[in-house]
C-alpha cells in the first residue's frame, strides 16, 4: 500500500457570532458592504454574489471567490449570524475576512460580540 502525504490545499474558518442587534441582521445592504470589505481585506477576489431574504426574517449571502467562497446566514430572532469562509492557495485569508466582518459589526453597534 502506498502512503500519501497529506497536503493542505486550503484554509477554512467557520464562525458563529452572537449578541448582534437584530436590526443589523435584517440589513442586507450593510451585510453585503461588510462582506465585500472582508473579501478585499482578506485579499480574495469576488466572482459572483447572491443574497436571499427569507420570510418572515433571516438572510443568506453567498460570495463565490476565485479562491473558493464566503457565506453567511442570519438568525435575527436569536441575534446571531453564522459565517463560513474557505480559500485555496496562499494569497487569500479566510481568517482576515471574518475578522474584518466581526470588527465592522462591533463598530456599527458600538459593542463587542461573542
Amino acid at each position: 500500500m502506498t502512503k500519501h502525504k497529506f497536503t493542505s490545499i486550503g484554509k477554512h474558518c467557520i464562525c458563529d457570532i452572537y449578541d448582534i442587534d437584530a436590526s443589523l441582521l435584517h440589513d442586507a445592504k450593510f451585510l453585503d458592504k461588510i462582506c465585500l470589505g472582508g473579501i478585499e481585506n482578506g485579499k480574495a477576489s469576488l466572482v459572483k454574489k447572491g443574497i436571499h431574504k427569507f420570510s418572515p426574517y433571516g438572510l443568506t449571502g453567498f460570495y463565490v471567490l476565485s479562491e473558493s467562497h464566503l457565506s453567511y446566514h442570519t438568525y435575527p430572532e436569536h441575534n446571531m449570524i453564522m459565517v463560513d469562509a474557505f480559500t485555496c492557495g496562499d494569497t487569500a485569508s479566510p481568517l482576515e475576512i471574518i475578522k474584518y466582518i466581526i470588527s465592522k459589526i462591533e463598530e456599527s453597534q458600538n459593542k463587542k460580540v461573542k
